[in-house]
């Protein structure tokens, strides 16, 4: 068979990713508060750009949210749960996140990650039900600063409309999330849990927590009654519970959760009875062109100086044009969203729609990408609360922007389950860990398992096995 040479013309259709085009779906990933702070490096680069009634005294959107008549959770405290710090230190010897045992690395992988967000990510690695998401997100909203539940569960009964047995069956799941401990309603339910979580929980402890208010208070004999131990048996009490933490959210970052601010509201119009969707103006930065400017350089300038204030002008135009599609579009799908899920905001969560991206996609005859795009880092604050707009649909949307995050959360979770998994009086090596994770579909190396163990607190195989031994030995005597 010879072999030879030959030209052939192929015409094909294809989309090339222009620098405006890339600019554009950026801007649909992005909340209000990214995109002030996006829009803020573009009036750095191009002089012909320029905010709105922008004035040297005029406060920070964020500052301008919140004149929009809504409540910070973060503004309650714990401190009635349990008396002031310095009683909790006295028998907690304060938070363990300060201990060697926790060690620099383990502060480090929250640094900068504020609490909201840390769970916020967890509720699409762990929750698949739409009902159970929208449950959990607004449990989030209530934790104060240290990770504590302060709101009865009958209160969300009524605001969410849902039965409390399935809120009580959501806390009990979340109060799975990490780090061990938040969720919690008192002192004494935060160590449990992470007693729990160490598999160290015995009948004995489970008493003294019960009690556990007495020891800030300085009735130790009282406790020693109530709880039938022994003064031995409450030295050994308060020793493990210096090891724990009693304020496991204050281990991240406190600036403020960009999460909690609604990109956009959302409200019921009686009169019209319809449902209106519209932005929250405090956040959202209007950008204008400075014709005067341009028009005063322009006739001063030689030629050089015209043909950059051109390609400025182009410049600004586009951006103008991409910022403009990116709010018809949000508006668009949130439109949808709502008017899908509108029996949900009147009558609560039982009424919830199972909603997909192709779905909403094919209704405003958009790319599902776009759909996944625009509901990335959005909020809206409803009757019914204040919610990412990705958690109303029945299949998680995996963030572009936070795949890293979510790949090391899901090797958390994998290692987490394994250990609960594992045979207690024949625990896992980390070796036997990494195996395991590797099976699970899951390629990590030692250290990291090691890391991590750090990180979750969970004790070395042999420390894990020791655990056992005594929790046995405790509840047999």
């Amino acid at each position: 068979m010879a072999l030879s040479q030959k030209l052939q013309q192929k015409q094909t259709t294809s989309l090339a990713l222009t620098p405006q085009l890339r600019q554009a779906i950026h801007l649909l990933t992005l909340s209000n508060l990214d995109l002030a702070q996006h829009l803020g490096q573009e009036l750095m680069e191009n002089p012909l750009l320029e905010l709105e009634g922008s004035q040297d005294d005029t406060p920070s959107l964020q500052e301008k949210s919140s004149e929009e008549d809504w409540e910070d959770p973060s503004s309650q405290t714990h401190e009635n749960l349990w008396g002031n710090d310095s009683d909790g230190d006295r028998w907690a010897g304060g938070s363990s996140r300060q201990s060697d045992e926790y060690g620099l690395e383990g502060r480090a992988a929250t640094q900068g990650e504020t609490l909201v967000a840390h769970l916020t990510s967890q509720i699409h690695m762990r929750l698949s039900d739409t009902q159970e998401k929208l449950i959990a997100a607004h449990f989030i909203a209530d934790l104060d600063e240290a990770g504590y539940f302060v709101t009865p569960l009958e209160n969300l009964a009524s605001a969410l409309g849902a039965p409390l047995p399935l809120l009580e069956e959501v806390l009990a799941k979340v109060q799975r999330f990490e780090p061990v401990g938040v969720f919690a309603r008192s002192v004494a339910e935060c160590l449990r849990l992470q007693l729990a979580e160490r598999q160290a929980l015995t009948p004995k402890l489970t008493r003294f927590l019960a009690h556990l208010p007495l020891v800030g208070e300085g009735r130790v004999e009282e406790l020693i009654r109530k709880a039938n131990i022994t003064k031995e048996e409450l030295g050994s009490y308060l020793q493990l519970l210096r090891t724990l933490d009693p304020k496991p959210g204050l281990a991240f970052s406190k600036g403020d959760d960009s999460a909690l601010i609604p990109d956009l509201f959302v409200t019921w119009h009686e009169g019209d009875q319809r449902w209106d969707v519209r932005f929250n103006e405090a956040t959202l930065p209007k950008v204008l062109i400075d014709t005067g400017y341009y028009a005063r350089v322009w006739e001063k300038g030689n030629r050089e100086i015209q043909s950059y204030l051109k390609e400025r002008m182009s410049s600004a135009n586009w951006l103008l044009k991409a910022l403009d599609q990116r709010a018809q579009t949000i508006l668009k799908v949130a439109s949808v969203l709502i008017s899908t899920q509108g029996d949900f905001l009147r009558e609560g969560v039982m009424r919830l729609v199972p909603l997909t991206l192709k779905e909403v996609a094919s209704t405003l005859d958009i790319h599902e990408s776009t759909v996944s795009r625009v509901v990335q880092n959005k909020y809206m604050r409803t009757p019914r609360g204040t919610f990412e707009m990705r958690l109303f649909f029945s299949h998680a949307v995996a963030s572009m922007q936070d795949t890293e995050t979510l790949a090391a959360a899901s090797v958390r979770q994998t290692l987490v389950r394994l250990v609960e998994e594992e045979n207690p009086e024949d625990p896992y090596s980390d070796d036997q860990l990494v195996q395991k994770m590797a099976e699970a579909g899951v390629d990590v190396a030692r250290r990291t398992i090691s890391k991590y163990r750090r990180i979750l607190k969970i004790p070395s195989s042999y420390d894990r096995r020791r655990a056992f031994e005594m929790a046995r030995l405790s509840r047999a005597s």
